[in-house]
């Protein structure tokens, strides 16, 4: 019996937390026993290299036979115009149609039975939009869609929704709260809050997962990173933008009053890195801002390293977010979290002391202080973590979904 052809698309300017699912998609053997791969992404020098360090594309080429397939679409030059001159990202609208075409093209050629396209929020990248409308243009019989962060519903935009709309078979998010918030994607609009929020036949709540790396031990990575016995090492992991709220974890941390051994390290890179730096400078409590793209750690770190080697795991976003990633793997790996009662993350965590209002500096700092005070606390809450990692979120638990939705 021959197997389905999946196709997946995507498109983002970096290989990010977004990016998650298709690489897990492309790597997981079960899948790749059950239908024939492919992947299409807009194709980017930033994209390609984030790609590599997660993905084992020799593996996928020549033990699943995946065909990748880079697509160089013009709207990457309106990208790189846009901060010299925003005004340029009008011309995208005209691109759309030049995208519905060159998706159009490559599908016609493909002929998948299932086009699944992953998106970083909505509208977000118009290649994902001409995915769903050239699928369905092609006459694709599955047409499903990740949505990974904030949804917007913009007057302007509404007659290309209309048409993505139209052409896909299932909307999928990873939280309730993004599919309720979303409503407006619903196949049919009601305009009444309680039953539009009951229209919901076109949408699937699949949790993201993590696929599991090799890792060095927590031991040696706290012991290279200078951390000491007995220290408690709280993290923050992401982009150095004011949306993660990494300035509120720096306040909160500095406000805390009990003299425990303790630090505070933030791993990532973005524009918000000199002024996060020059708060750490400033700081009277231990803060390390650091980045492997700046050369600042004795070795190579990866999320999954770092988030391993923590005590705690502090995300407190502000904006923009959904579903973190960073929490599945600290999950994964037992341990205690700090997150903001923000979009999909109260659904994540497994106790509300492990929440904070998005900004609130006091309650950050009590939290803190909470799994400061106490190593007991911090095992019990992160083997809690890790038991509902394992029954929710696991590898096995959510592509078995995939695979029910895409048979």
């Amino acid at each position: 019996m021959a197997k389905k052809k999946l196709h997946i698309h995507s498109d983002n300017s970096t290989w990010c937390g977004c990016e998650n699912m298709p690489g897990v998609f492309l790597q997981d053997k079960k899948l790749n026993e059950i239908f024939d791969i492919t992947f299409s992404y807009r194709y980017s020098k930033e994209y390609l290299e984030g790609m590599i360090k997660w993905v084992d594309i020799k593996k996928c080429i020549l033990d699943y036979s995946i065909i990748f397939y880079p697509m160089k679409l013009p709207i990457s030059y309106l990208y790189r115009l846009q901060p010299y001159f925003k005004p340029a990202m009008i011309f995208k609208y005209l691109l759309f149609f030049d995208e519905i075409r060159r998706m159009y093209k490559l599908l016609k050629h493909i002929k998948p039975d299932v086009l699944h396209i992953n998106n970083g929020g909505y509208p977000a990248a118009s290649s994902c939009n001409a995915a769903a409308i050239a699928g369905k243009l092609v006459g694709v019989p599955k047409i499903t869609y990740m949505i990974n962060s904030t949804t917007r519903d913009r007057w302007w935009e509404r007659w290309m929704t209309r048409l993505v709309k139209k052409s896909v078979t299932k909307f999928i998010t990873a939280s309730c709260n993004l599919r309720d918030v979303s409503w407006f994607l619903n196949s049919e609009y009601v305009d009444d809050e309680y039953w539009r929020k009951l229209a919901l036949d076109n949408w699937s709540i699949i949790s993201n997962t993590i696929r599991e790396q090799y890792i060095r031990p927590a031991e040696e990575v706290r012991k290279l990173l200078g951390v000491l016995d007995g220290e408690c090492m709280f993290l923050c992991v992401g982009k150095f933008e004011e949306r993660k709220g990494f300035r509120y974890a720096i306040d909160a941390f500095e406000r805390i009053s009990n003299n425990k051994p303790r630090s505070l390290w933030i791993f990532g890179d973005g524009s918000d890195y000199k002024y996060l730096q020059k708060r750490a400078k400033q700081s009277t409590a231990f803060v390390a801002v650091l980045s492997n793209a700046l050369g600042h750690l004795p070795g190579l770190y990866t999320d999954f390293e770092l988030i391993n080697a923590c005590d705690v795991l502090v995300v407190p976003s502000v904006a923009d977010e959904d579903f973190p990633n960073v929490i599945l793997i600290a999950m994964m790996y037992g341990k205690s979290i700090i997150a903001s009662e923000l979009a999909g993350m109260p659904e994540m965590v497994a106790d509300k002391i492990m929440l904070a209002p998005p900004g609130d500096v006091s309650c950050l700092e009590k939290r803190m202080s909470y799994f400061l005070a106490d190593s007991w606390r911090r095992k019990f809450l992160g083997s809690y973590s890790k038991t509902k990692f394992e029954e929710k979120y696991s590898n096995d638990v959510v592509i078995g979904k995939y695979i029910d939705l895409w048979g």
